[in-house]
């Protein structure tokens, strides 16, 4: 990941800024555009997290979604609980959640102890187990794969290939991000 830049030779990563635009166009598809969204984003105005914020914003101006607020959980589960207890009764009427981090488990939690599943549309990133069965039973409607594998093997080689052979590597690699859904997440094991 791109932690510092200034301080490596090159990076791997998923592309945030594409994975954004692609969750605000599927809450577009999905949500009731009389109501708002909410971004529940990791760490704010850093990395990553950052640039799947800016991504979806920069769909808007394609598909104007109304966007309640952007709240954040530094990848804490419990702070990614209790803010979503937060902005559900601050906007009890809200059409969907954009997770844009692997803390989606406690987001989903506080959806379901509010008696909003499948009321609400819901966006996650990455494919774990607990989330399957959120996809599977409608609670989850698309997630965003990351496709930590490959970049981890893109990593690898790279990192091979710019010590042990002495290759100059390009400074950035994006790994684009694919959706998931019920139909296919067999695709994803």
């Amino acid at each position: 990941n791109d932690i510092q830049p200034d301080m490596r030779r090159f990076c791997i990563q998923y592309n945030g800024r594409i994975a954004g635009r692609m969750a605000a166009e599927l809450l577009w598809w999905q949500t009731d555009h009389s109501k708002q969204v909410v971004v529940a984003s990791g760490i704010k105005d850093k990395g990553i997290h950052a640039e799947m914020v800016s991504g979806f914003f920069e769909q808007l101006q394609y598909t104007p979604l109304s966007v309640a607020c952007v709240y954040h959980n530094y990848d804490s589960e419990e702070i990614a609980y209790q803010e979503t207890n937060r902005v559900l009764q601050e906007y009890p009427d809200i059409g969907g959640i954009y997770v844009n981090s692997f803390n989606s488990v406690n987001v989903i939690r506080s959806i379901k102890e509010h008696g909003l599943a499948g009321k609400i549309r819901v966006i996650t990133s990455d494919i774990y187990e607990e989330l399957r069965g959120n996809i599977r039973n409608g609670v989850v409607n698309a997630s965003i794969f990351q496709d930590q594998y490959t970049q981890g093997r893109l990593g690898l080689r790279l990192l091979y290939q710019t010590v042990a052979e002495n290759l100059d590597v390009d400074d950035r690699t994006l790994i684009s991000p694919q959706i998931i859904l019920r139909s296919n997440m067999e695709l994803f094991d």
